[in-house]
């Protein structure tokens, strides 16, 4: 068969070889095309050739590349060469995909190997790595195993004939399938067979996939095998002509579903569809999964793993012997399989209770497993006619009897068997008093004194606080479209004599979702440690905190139409004496704010610190001087100490309480302007005048007690603090300590003032700021994986968005009030005040959710000051 220039060629014997090399060479010389090599591996085979001008130009003793394939006609032996692989000390997703493309393999037939990448090619792509980034350090070792496993490649040999026998009378292929959570695949094998009844099996070609990125089952994968499997048998039979078709798999689920293909669901049902327009059920059995050779396809192999393994080039033994040697089949009928499942599952109800108790939160889902049961096993038993369809009213009831009876024997276990008999033990006093016994069903009943009371209900149920209960109280708050406690223990008491109080219905009403997203509450932690910036007496603004107020109507002149804009106040505040400094700009603009923080740094100083929120005027600022002290151009500026870089801290998004501080210099900025000024609309100089007076208003505020006696000191103010020192830290004390120097000059009196003002800070304005006045109790911490809800203060509570905790950022106290999280629209970083924890089974303290503060209007953060 001729490819493009290339011709394919195999015979039996040399004779008819030569036959075939002479009919060649003529019916190209026919079409004026001249054979310019050729190469067997028959010894002087190219030498014998008679027809002029044609050379044997090929060294026989090297492989050949044959359709991609290399031969050697020496060992008439198929084998692989790899171009050189790049080790690159950090891979990328590109040259993985360059180094699984150089493996070219049409057969299949190294297809353990290459699985390996094409699994770790996938979980890049799951990983969102792009073409030229580093793989992460999950992927790393496993690509490094798989390039290293590369150099043993080339030293695989696969021979080139198919049998080991001469004069083949009979050829079968067998298709063997199989799948594990991360791939699947199928491998063809040829067995032959002469008039002895010697038989010889070798690999034909293989196939593999990996398994989708959407989870699917392992049943489901199985059968995307056996598709596979027949799909590239369709392929194989092509080739050639074969007197048997045998497939296999380790699935007896795929065989179940191959012998009964009615009543299947859509994805089972297409596949079907392929296997058996290809195949019958006849054709498909059963093999152990230890003899299995797809078994190596889907979880992958490393090349001197492959070479050493018979399985995978020869298949199973038993191949090369009779049919009789042969796995023997499954052939189960349904009696069997009723049988089966009846024996496996009757050993008793408690296994089964527990197993559903762990898999669903629903009691009706609980009770209905129960009742389909109880009918699946009556069908087996054959104790009652058969029933089809929706469940029965008696089959309900009989499955209820069944919950609620384990549910007493696992939670009362000592006063079930007192009453069984089987103890001689007093009951428990809360039973006692019930008068509790066992009636025909063996429910423990309460024995009331309604025997005359015809509308009453007599003798109900004892219900303990057990999972099934807590499961009953759920599908009551649900039924009764989401009840209240006391509303679900009213109905529980229609029914039941219940054991426990409403503590365990506020707990179902506490972590119901749909509830909790009416009335949402929001996350708190205790308040954390000042900063340094506060506790530490440094220069004056040295560390500032700012904001903006306003806006604020202005008039641009003094004539009568002038027209009225808009004006802001940039409000700085000494993060360490609370002293303010206000500025007048007239927008929001960063080029605004770094006019007013001009005129901030040379009337008082410029800061080392400057903290903020996220305004866009800031984040603009922090730019700015970034870019300034990045700039090599300023480096000679920076060098000669005439400028100093100031560092920027922006607090959390959507956080004000943590810049409580400058928050409360606002409010009290508005609360001396609005109530001097009014609704009066100054003019832009007037308003200057006036936001300065308010500044020394400000400043003049005491920072300590006031005294009570004549001979108390005086009470500190943020302008004593602000008095002209020398260059240096003020928190340091000098080398002598002049307050109790008799006899002292000027200027030491002077430093002896400042000194006692020193000593008045910390003595009395820090004890100030040791109490926490709110957030006093420590929660439980945000933990990744956590679904909470983002506050939005325009909607209501349930249109929250959803998100989920990625990342935790604790603080110095190992408390949680800084996270990120992940939501439909992006990921954002969010303090825990603007979160809401969605409830779950698996809370530690269910009260403890409704101690935290509950929203009532959207938007409402207080500050910290």
């Amino acid at each position: 068969s001729f490819y493009v220039d290339d011709c394919l060629v195999s015979a039996e014997t040399v004779q008819e070889l030569y036959q075939i090399k002479t009919q060649l060479i003529e019916l190209l010389r026919c079409g004026k095309l001249e054979l310019s090599k050729w190469i067997s591996n028959v010894p002087n085979f190219d030498g014998e050739m008679e027809v002029k001008d044609v050379t044997a130009n090929v060294d026989s003793s090297e492989p050949v590349k044959t359709l991609g394939l290399y031969w050697d006609p020496r060992t008439d032996h198929f084998c692989f060469k790899l171009c050189q692989t790049t080790t690159a000390k950090h891979p990328t997703k590109r040259e993985v995909l360059s180094t699984i493309a150089r493996i070219f393999d049409p057969l299949g037939l190294l297809c353990p190997i290459v699985i390996n990448a094409k699994c770790i090619m996938q979980m890049l792509w799951k990983l969102e790595c792009g073409w030229d980034d580093s793989l992460p350090d999950a992927a790393i070792t496993e690509w490094q195993n798989f390039t290293n496993s590369l150099a043993t490649i080339p030293t695989i040999k696969i021979p080139r004939w198919i049998s080991e026998i001469p004069k083949v009378v009979r050829r079968e292929l067998h298709i063997f399938c199989d799948a594990s959570k991360k791939a699947y695949g199928t491998a063809i094998y040829v067995v032959t067979e002469d008039d002895a009844a010697n038989r010889s099996s070798r690999l034909l070609t293989a196939k593999s996939r990996v398994a989708p990125i959407k989870p699917a089952t392992i049943p489901k994968l199985e059968l995307c095998a056996a598709e596979l499997g027949v799909k590239l048998l369709t392929a194989a039979i092509n080739s050639a002509n074969y007197d048997s078709i045998y497939c296999w798999t380790d699935a007896s689920i795929v065989l179940w579903q191959i012998r009964t293909p009615t009543n299947r669901e859509v994805f089972v049902k297409n596949r079907l569809k392929v296997i058996l327009e290809h195949t019958s059920a006849e054709n498909w059995s059963h093999v152990p999964s230890a003899q299995n050779p797809a078994d190596i396809v889907s979880r992958g192999a490393t090349a001197d793993q492959l070479i050493e393994s018979d399985l995978w080039w020869n298949g199973p033994e038993w191949l090369r012997m009779s049919s009789e040697h042969w796995p023997e089949n499954i052939t189960m009928e349904t009696s069997q399989i009723c049988l089966l499942i009846t024996n496996a599952q009757w050993t008793g109800w408690t296994g089964i209770r527990e197993y559903l108790l762990t898999v669903s939160n629903s009691y009706l889902f609980i009770l209905r497993v129960i009742a389909q049961t109880l009918r699946f096993s009556n069908k087996c038993k054959r104790s009652e006619v058969a029933r089809d369809g929706p469940l029965f009213p008696e089959e309900l009831d009989r499955a209820f009897i069944i919950l609620v009876r384990l549910e007493q024997q696992e939670v009362l276990s000592e006063d079930y068997k007192i009453l069984s008999g089987i103890s001689k033990k007093q009951l428990s006093p809360r039973l006692r008093n019930l008068g509790a016994y066992l009636d025909e069903n063996g429910l423990m009943r309460m024995d009331d004194r309604m025997d005359n009371a015809a509308s009453a209900k007599r003798n109900p149920i004892i219900l303990p606080g057990g999972p099934l209960s807590k499961r009953l109280l759920r599908d009551v708050h649900n039924r009764w479209w989401h009840a209240g406690p006391t509303l679900m223990m009213a109905e529980i008491h229609r029914k039941f004599m219940p054991l426990f109080g409403q503590r365990s219905a506020r707990y179902v009403y506490n972590t119901c979702v749909e509830c909790f997203r009416r009335k949402p509450r929001l996350c708190q932690q205790i308040m954390g440690q000042l900063p340094a910036a506060r506790v530490t007496l440094t220069l004056p603004f040295d560390n500032t905190g700012v904001d903006f107020a306003g806006p604020f109507k202005a008039k641009s002149s003094h004539l009568r139409k002038a027209p009225i804009i808009k004006a802001y106040i940039a409000v700085f505040v000494c993060m360490a004496v609370k002293a303010v400094h206000l500025e007048v700009v007239e927008d929001l603009t960063t080029e605004s704010f770094l006019d007013a923080f001009a005129r901030f740094s040379v009337r008082r100083k410029k800061p080392k610190h400057v903290y903020s929120d996220n305004g866009t005027n800031f984040k603009g600022a922090a730019n700015v001087f970034k870019e300034f002290f990045s700039d090599s151009a300023n480096q000679e500026v920076i060098i000669n100490k005439t400028s100093e870089e100031t560092t920027w801290h922006f607090n959390p998004p959507r956080s004000p309480h943590w810049g409580g501080l400058w928050e409360a210099a606002v409010k009290s900025m508005k609360y001396h302007f609005h109530r001097v000024i009014g609704d009066t609309i100054l003019t832009v100089s007037e308003l200057a005048t006036v936001v300065t007076k308010i500044e020394g208003v400000l400043n003049s505020r005491p920072l300590t007690a006031l005294p009570t006696a004549p001979g108390d000191p005086d009470f500190l103010t943020p302008e004593k603090l602000l008095k002209p020192v020398n260059e240096g830290s003020v928190a340091a004390i000098p080398e002598w300590d002049l307050r109790k120097v008799p006899r002292l000059n000027r200027w030491q009196i002077t430093q002896k003032l400042y000194q006692e003002v020193s000593q008045q800070w910390k003595r009395d304005y820090l004890r100030t700021m040791q109490r926490r006045t709110k957030w006093t109790k420590e929660m439980p911490n945000l933990k990744v994986g956590d679904l909470v809800l983002m506050i939005d203060g325009v909607q209501p509570g349930a249109k929250w968005p959803l998100a989920r905790v990625i990342s935790v950022h604790p603080g110095e106290d190992k408390r949680v009030r800084k996270v990120m999280v992940q939501s439909a629209k992006g990921t954002y970083t969010r303090t825990v005040q603007n979160l809401a924890k969605l409830p779950l089974e698996d809370d530690e303290d269910p009260e403890s959710i409704s101690t935290q503060g509950e929203v009532n209007s959207p938007g409402s953060v207080s500050c910290n000051t």
